[in-house]
């Protein structure tokens, strides 16, 4: 059985806020960061292929990164879902998701 993904309110507005600074640099970019963000959500079921990046309170946080963008999701799974934590920009404040577990 596969589970949910459940993307955290915080996760969702990053990645908003980076689909609208993409579609200002140029028409038709922040649609396709939208469709790889789309892409990489869909890859989490995959759980064991995504490297465990911290355990936070004995729970591994995991990450997939975003093709063709410098983004990553940061997740981790829980008993009835796959939890978002962060749309993270790959060089801008590390961590700084840590606070949503």
């Amino acid at each position: 059985m596969t589970k949910p993904v459940q993307v955290e309110p915080e996760a969702r507005d990053e990645y908003l806020s980076a689909q609208d600074w993409y579609e200002a640099q140029r028409p038709g970019l922040g649609e396709d960061y939208l469709t790889a963000v789309i892409e990489t959500l869909a890859r989490l079921q995959a759980i064991e292929q995504h490297p465990v990046v911290r355990t936070v309170a004995g729970q591994p946080v995991r990450q997939a990164h975003v093709r063709r963008f410098p983004y990553r999701v940061v997740f981790m799974e829980t008993p009835d879902a796959i939890r978002v934590l962060a749309i993270a920009h790959d060089k801008r404040r590390p961590d700084y998701w840590l606070r949503r577990v």
